[in-house]
């Protein structure tokens, strides 16, 4: 999962849609504005455990 995937407009309708705006407008602002270190970084745990299956 990376910062473009969930900053393409289709995806981040998506997700809007299931009300992780709140978790992932920080993301969009900075991907707005190039600012990919910064995107990176704001993708929160939560979304990432939601969307990736983790092992152990």
């Amino acid at each position: 999962m990376s910062a473009a995937y969930l900053s393409l407009p289709a995806y981040a309708a998506f997700h809007r849609w299931l009300g992780r705006a709140p978790l992932l407008e920080g993301l969009w602002n900075a991907w707005a504005v190039s600012d990919c270190k910064t995107a990176l970084g704001s993708i929160p745990d939560e979304v990432v455990d939601a969307l990736v299956a983790l092992g152990g």
